[in-house]
């Protein structure tokens, strides 16, 4: 028999194996494959549905969205009534939720192809849904969209079409009718959501591996906007758009824009597109896209020197999404308050410079209030520098993040300005810190609201850093001959004024609104200072990377939704999605290890930094660039 009899009967044996409606007719694709589309065809099963079910359940988003509804329906005067729905909130999050875990994408269309052709029988069963397949026609889109849109209708506080484009006209006329109030109360709404999906997925780990009491990092990351039309110009100063008009009309040409609520960002957060963003400037372009902001909040680890291998993953805490560059101090605050009424103790708070420029008012304060400690970089530059001496309290100057004595030498306070402006070496600006900590005020006590705080004089004490003519020196102390301490010299010494309280009383009594915009928890430049922002900045560019990457936070057409309350929608099941891959991969991990060491094969010993494998870049010696290189010594040239 000939190779091409033996695949005929192969042929001809596996289509008498499959059921009728498998077997294609001639080239044709299957029925199954019709039915299902150009998408994914694999079943879910009813075990999978259930365990969704529950978590949903666990959530307790349902029934909030019920009684907004509700409320919504009081406020308008509506009675409730109405033919049920065909599918309701709880069967359409379980749906949207197992598309986002299995990489799918958050379109209504995919929502309703599982609605029609990849449900099981039992998993119709468990959904409550089997009445629906009655052998009549139904439009799965169309009952998928209604139920999407029904949830999103809930917390979405912008009143407009969604796919209509507006003119500059028409977003003046929207934007004045809009009611702020409404739109806050809203957008509320669409953060509890969020957050309580979050909070979800918190509690599928392990109970050994939940914790309520954590330090924190924050920061923000794009979410691309589905269309990229975006608004007139604004104005330097009012920043009000300002209308085009034909060259040769006279006319205003129309400029449609489709997502109000998202903003233009650069592409590359380079210091010259912001500058230019600032200043008014020209922009190119391409440099720039419609997005909205996410803003993001992820545990980091304790001890930031710690050895952090088998330690639980660094997951979202909480999450919202915003406008770029508006209410970015409000989102932060907001999502610390839902922190705060989940239970959690923060211990500490990691940000970048961006969130130390934003206003006291809005940002610091609040963070102040809330007894949170923060650790934070500091603005430079020639223009607004947060860097040198800054208004003291009762004679203290505070420099940098911290009061010091009245008689600290004045380069010493300048050293982070100085070295910011290029003024002073390195080696010499690290000198000028370690030598300045003798100067610090000492702490003497904390209300435990954070509401205020008590300093004293360094030449006090039993444990005095500084010597001092104006302060005699306590029983206890080493004497000055034999205690390497420095000396506070009458030149460097201010005259005594009558608001001079810290060379004339025990203590000073410091509120939580003095230089609450540049106070921290550790010394600024500090090794402790720098190991713990280098730790709570990483875990968030990872986090960045890994929503970018992988979740394809910024894949628009996975998407297609318009509108701020229907990408927090999408924006709420993404940040599900990251959480619940990362706890599945890190107990995929030790599951293999247990596997492992249960059939004899322990894991090889973790290398030593010493003897891990070097880049093949770095071994062939093909580039000059190294991530921790060795420190150079410089040697004089030889001269002829």
């Amino acid at each position: 028999m000939s190779a091409i009899d033996d695949m005929n009967a192969w042929d001809t044996q596996v289509a008498a194996s499959l059921p009728p409606q498998r077997v294609p007719s001639g080239d044709a694709v299957t029925d199954r494959e019709v039915r299902a589309g150009s998408g994914a065809q694999s079943l879910i099963d009813a075990d999978l549905v259930l365990t969704w079910l529950s978590r949903v359940h666990m959530s307790k988003v349902v029934p909030a969205i019920q009684r907004w509804r509700a409320d919504d329906r009081a406020a308008a005067g509506s009675a409730p009534g109405g033919r049920k729905a065909h599918i309701d909130d709880t069967v359409i999050l379980v749906i949207a939720l197992i598309l986002v875990i299995e990489n799918s994408t958050v379109r209504v269309r995919d929502m309703g192809r599982v609605l029609e052709s990849r449900l099981t029988p039992e998993a119709r069963e468990v959904l409550g849904i089997s009445h629906l397949y009655d052998g009549k026609y139904r439009d799965w889109y169309f009952l998928a969209f209604r139920a999407v849109h029904r949830l999103i209708d809930t917390f979405d506080g912008w009143d407009r079409k969604r796919w209509a484009s507006m003119t500059h006209a028409e977003r003046t006329k929207w934007e004045k009718n809009l009611d702020l109030d409404h739109v806050d109360v809203m957008r509320a709404r669409g953060e509890w959501f969020t957050n309580a999906l979050i909070e979800m997925t918190l509690m599928q780990q392990p109970r050994k591996w939940r914790r309520k009491r954590t330090a924190l990092s924050v920061d923000q990351t794009t979410m691309r906007a589905g269309s990229q039309q975006s608004r007139w110009q604004r104005d330097k100063y009012t920043k009000q758009e300002l209308p085009m008009a034909n060259h040769y009309t006279g006319k205003e040409v129309d400029k449609p824009v489709l997502e109000l609520e998202a903003d233009l960002f650069p592409r590359k957060k380079s210091r010259k597109n912001r500058d230019a963003a600032a200043e008014g400037g020209t922009i190119k372009a391409s440099d720039w896209e419609m997005v909205f902001m996410a803003n993001i909040i992820i545990d980091v680890h304790e001890d930031p020197t710690g050895d952090h291998e088998g330690a639980p993953p660094q997951l979202v805490r909480a999450a919202s999404l915003g406008t770029p560059n508006k209410r970015v101090g409000e989102h932060t605050i907001a999502l610390v308050d839902s922190l705060l009424d989940r239970g959690y103790d923060i211990t500490r708070l990691v940000f970048d410079r961006g969130y130390s420029g934003l206003t006291a008012e809005k940002f610091h304060q609040p963070l102040a209030d809330r007894n949170i400690d923060v650790v934070k970089d500091y603005i430079g530059g020639k223009h607004n520098s947060q860097l040198g001496i800054s208004n003291g309290v009762g004679g203290a100057p505070f420099a940098d993040d911290r009061y010091f004595c009245a008689g600290t030498p004045k380069d010493l306070l300048e050293t982070g300005k100085d070295f910011d402006e290029g003024s002073i070496t390195e080696e010499q600006h690290w000198k000028n810190l370690r030598t300045r900590e003798d100067y610090e005020l000492h702490l003497h006590d904390r209300a435990k609201d954070g509401s205020k705080m008590r300093f004293s004089c360094p030449a006090l004490g039993p444990s005095p850093t500084v010597d001092c003519p104006l302060r005699e020196l306590h029983a206890k102390a080493k004497p000055s001959e034999e205690a390497d301490r420095p000396r506070i010299y009458e030149r460097d010494m201010p005259q005594l004024a009558e608001d001079n309280r810290v060379c004339c009383q025990n203590t000073i009594t410091v509120k939580s609104s003095d230089n609450v915009k540049n106070r921290q928890k550790l010394r600024w430049h500090s090794k402790d200072w720098f190991r713990t922002y280098r730790v709570g900045r990483n875990a968030m560019e990872s986090l960045n990377d890994t929503v970018k990457d992988d979740i394809e936070l910024d894949k628009s057409s996975h998407r297609p939704m318009r509108g701020m309350a229907a990408q927090q929608f999408a924006f709420a099941l993404l940040m599900v999605a990251t959480n619940m891959k990362r706890i599945i991969q890190f107990e995929h991990e030790l599951y293999i290890l247990d596997k492992r060491a249960q059939e004899g094969r322990p894991p090889q010993p973790r290398k030593q930094k010493h003897e891990r494998l070097q880049r093949r870049r770095d071994r062939l010696g093909r580039s000059n660039y190294k991530r921790n290189p060795d420190p150079v010594k410089l040697v004089p040239m030889p001269r002829t």
